[in-house]
């Protein structure tokens, strides 16, 4: 007769596949600031159009910032003071608190929420900068054409070296017709 066996999982065995699914999709982040604990979420398809719409000064600075080939947590910072005005109501947004609870945090309290922030939300906006940068690649080769004509002969064209270009007579002259 038989009888069922369960298996026994070993307590070193990896999660299974998948299992870290939702923190990929919704990379929430919570933690406490000046005594209250809030989520930094990514923005929602709604939410997000709104919010691109609204920062596009902040997308086109960014763009301008990663085409210098810069790009440091620093700059991007930067970047966000320079557009304080527009970033604080996305950062709100995405913290679901209010701009005046933001501008009372003390330097610390403040640092950490946008820290918190650009780790939750800068991959949205970093996809924007790859679509755009996609949509100029794909603008450019429609412009310039299915192939591009290169500038140097094929490897197999070329010439040994020492060896003349055209045949020559016993004089060394060309014999060209």
């Amino acid at each position: 007769m038989a009888r069922k066996v369960t298996a026994r999982k070993s307590p070193s065995a990896p999660p299974p596949s998948g299992a870290d699914d939702v923190a990929v999709m919704h990379p929430d982040v919570t933690l406490t600031i000046a005594g209250r604990e809030i989520t930094v979420r990514e923005y929602g398809f709604v939410d997000g159009l709104r919010v691109r719409a609204q920062t596009r000064p902040f997308l086109l600075a960014l763009e301008q910032l990663f085409g210098a080939g810069e790009g440091l947590a620093d700059d991007v910072l930067a970047v966000v003071g320079e557009h304080y005005d527009l970033m604080r109501g996305a950062i709100a947004q995405s913290a679901g608190v209010d701009v005046a609870w933001i501008e009372s945090l003390g330097d610390t309290d403040a640092d950490r929420l946008l820290m918190a922030w650009w780790t939750v939300c800068g991959p949205f906006f970093l996809r924007q900068l790859i679509r755009r940068s996609g949509e100029r690649t794909r603008r450019i080769e429609l412009i310039a054409g299915p192939t591009s004509i290169s500038t140097s002969p094929p490897p197999a064209s070329a010439t040994p070296t020492g060896s003349a270009a055209t045949p020559s007579d016993s004089s060394g002259s060309s014999t060209r017709a």
